[in-house]
């Protein structure tokens, strides 16, 4: 499995195989400060999703991978933000894709990087700019 490329989205969902985006390519995402909670007490980020583009070839048919999504801070320090299993098989085909729903907040405002990474090696950075109101 290789990935081919990612990028953030207002909304993306896999239907009938297939993916469906809207609001894709984003350079900046607009997030609450970080510690704020609702009535209940739940706490309030914003709603992004990471769309990973990936090429199958032959070896990768009944084979899951681990895939690691990382964010690394204005300071340089990183945190594992996701750490999954793609399932065996989860799209059939040469071009695949995994959608993952990412809740957002934050402290300060600045420019980020999303470093998915593959247990085979293969990664791919995206650049942001995360806006804190």
């Amino acid at each position: 499995m290789q990935i081919t490329g990612a990028f953030l989205a207002e909304h993306a969902e896999i239907v009938d195989q297939k993916l469906n985006v809207t609001g894709g390519v984003l350079d900046f995402i607009t997030v609450p400060k970080r510690g704020q909670v609702d009535d209940a007490g739940n706490p309030i980020v914003a709603m992004v999703y990471l769309v990973t583009l990936m090429q199958a070839s032959a070896d990768d048919h009944q084979k899951p991978y681990k895939m690691t999504t990382e964010i690394v801070e204005i300071d340089g320090s990183r945190h594992t933000f996701i750490d999954a299993t793609i399932p065996v098989d989860a799209h059939s085909g040469e071009n695949r894709f995994w959608v993952s729903q990412l809740g957002m907040s934050g402290g300060t405002s600045g420019r980020r990087v999303l470093v998915q990474t593959l247990d085979n090696g293969d990664s791919v950075a995206i650049p942001f700019e995360l806006r804190v109101v």
